[in-house]
């Protein structure tokens, strides 16, 4: 037995275990997670295909597949096998002492597991990390408390991935890494979007995010087409229209909260980058 965690109890529970659809960072929708024990001699050894992915990851004792090929694949304790939508498979012999979890899910087309459709079949060696994520989902399936949904969503997920990683293991990923240029980019916007209770200067956010003002305003421009001032300002004005439309708060307060001075700094601010007073604006809008 490679889970230490084991028991008839869990496997009760997860026959009735209902997983919500996990949605990031691409569709995958859960149909079962159940146990199989070769016991009660009750397993179909017909031929079959499903619209869906099937996996069966072997606990203990071993099981014989064939699929559309027609070939053989004797998988035991410890090692799983893929069945992708549309495999011919079947069960050609098992062993009493097999017990073994099948997971079912489906995934939309055009998704990193759709893609890996093509190689078929795929057998593998349960690794330490899919050990883990296969103690975590018992765990949380057992005890089913605060939380246990997000968790047990998450080790299925990751569950899913390892193993097609393992069907994948021989190609390179696509470099998804950021330019370091646009992740400075990134943080002197999120800089400035998080702070709207400050008015920030230039020097303010190069300072932050350890940059040379100068520096920092050539590559702002460079990579946005507009001033880090006018940035500044651009979200500076949409803050305050945030709070004119959707709060009752008065001129002076939405100042206030906003880090002008007073009023009066604020309603020239504002008549001078958006061309109209925050009263104007917000009459206009009502």
């Amino acid at each position: 037995m490679i889970l230490s965690n084991y028991n008839q109890t869990i496997a009760n529970k997860l026959i009735k275990l209902s997983i919500p659809d996990i949605t990031d960072p691409f569709p995958i929708r859960i149909l079962w997670l159940r146990s199989v024990t070769g016991v009660k001699k009750s397993i179909s050894m017909r031929e079959h295909q499903h619209s869906f992915f099937e996996v069966h990851l072997l606990l203990s004792g071993d099981t014989e597949y064939s699929d559309h090929k027609k070939k053989t694949y004797h998988v035991c304790a410890g090692e799983g096998i893929l069945f992708p939508p549309g495999v011919v498979h079947t069960v050609c012999s098992y062993s009493e002492q097999m017990i073994k979890l099948c997971l079912a899910f489906s995934t939309e087309e055009e998704t990193p597991l759709s893609l890996l459709l093509k190689k078929g079949t795929h057998s593998f060696s349960i690794d330490e990390k899919m050990r883990i994520c296969l103690e975590s989902i018992l765990a949380e399936a057992e005890r089913m408390r605060t939380f246990s949904i997000p968790l047990l969503k998450n080790s299925i997920f990751e569950l899913i991935c390892r193993i097609f990683r393992s069907a994948d293991c021989n190609e390179q990923a696509p470099d998804l890494s950021l330019p370091e240029t646009d992740l400075r980019i990134m943080a002197v916007r999120q800089y400035i979007k998080d702070n709207p209770n400050a008015f920030l200067t230039c020097q303010d956010v190069a300072q932050y995010c350890h940059f040379n003002v100068k520096y920092l305003n050539r590559i702002f421009k460079e990579n946005t087409g507009m001033t880090l001032l006018s940035y500044i300002h651009q979200q500076k004005i949409l803050q305050a229209q945030e709070l004119l439309e959707h709060t009752t708060l008065s001129l002076d307060e939405i100042s206030t909260r906003l880090g002008f001075a007073n009023e009066y700094y604020f309603n020239s601010f504002f008549r001078r980058v958006s061309g109209i007073t925050p009263g104007a604006y917000r009459l206009m809008i009502q």
